[in-house]
């Protein structure tokens, strides 16, 4: 689900970086609707053609991933729209911290 994508569109994939996506998605496996978004991003911030572990861990991983993409939302939303979403966000880490957010066991 990784290497054979990148490598249709000329693209090589360190094996260390599939292991630790496949750890961080077997660890979590209902983050795996934002591996798209973290894939995009590693394809944006490859070394030529090779998408890199060092680029990974720049991104702070999955996590630093999505809180750049948030704050980017965030950010290009107007006043009003920026307060619906900080409201939104703080609901939603909320709901998580309370166990109210579940993920669906990938067996």
């Amino acid at each position: 689900a990784i290497i054979n994508p990148a490598l249709q569109v000329g693209v090589v994939v360190e094996s260390a970086l599939v292991e630790k996506l496949e750890w961080e998605m077997n660890r979590m496996p209902c983050a795996l609707p934002f591996l798209q978004l973290l894939l995009m991003e590693l394809y944006l911030r490859r070394k030529g053609k090779v998408m890199t572990l060092a680029s990974y861990q720049q991104m702070s991983g999955l996590t630093g991933t999505l809180i750049a993409y948030a704050e980017g939302v965030c950010n290009s939303a107007d006043n009003k729209d920026r307060a619906l979403l900080r409201n939104l966000i703080t609901w939603l880490i909320k709901q998580w911290e309370n166990s109210n957010v579940y993920c669906r066991s990938s067996g």
